[in-house]
């Protein structure tokens, strides 16, 4: 059994839950920026790398979309039950097929939906960290 997926933890998406995936959202950090308004000053005063010598993030939402097929409705629901047990609410490193030397890190939460007997969508968004880190905890990116 094999598939392109991501690792949440110790699961691996289709390995662990036969999930296909189908759409992958990595969102960039929002930059921190500090500015101060000067009277006589044209623009604004750019404080953002002042204290810290370089720019902050905030966090970065990660959301990944997949297909759960030839799910009826009751394994949808153990399915569910499952995948919820395993993420939903938890703090874990998360590792995608398609970039495997990096990790991240963030609180994962699953959303899904069923419309018909055959077929069933699960996203799982994560808030994560603004960098991804080697495998081995090394190293920051964007």
């Amino acid at each position: 059994m094999s598939g392109t997926g991501v690792t949440f933890g110790t699961n691996h998406s289709y390995k662990a839950w036969g999930l296909k995936l189908k759409e992958i959202k990595i969102g960039l950090p929002e930059v921190k920026t500090s500015y101060v308004e000067v009277p006589g000053m044209n623009g604004s005063l750019d404080l953002t790398e002042a204290t810290f010598g370089g720019v902050t993030y905030g966090m970065r939402t990660l959301e990944f979309s997949f297909d759960a097929r030839n799910c009826n409705y009751k394994d949808w629901s153990s399915l569910i039950t499952t995948i919820a047990t395993a993420l939903h609410g938890q703090k874990l490193p998360i590792t995608l097929d398609t970039d495997p030397d990096y990790q991240y890190t963030g609180r994962c939460e699953l959303n899904t939906e069923k419309t018909n007997e055959v077929l069933a969508q699960i996203v799982i968004s994560c808030n994560c960290d603004p960098y991804k880190t080697k495998s081995d905890g090394t190293g920051g990116v964007l």
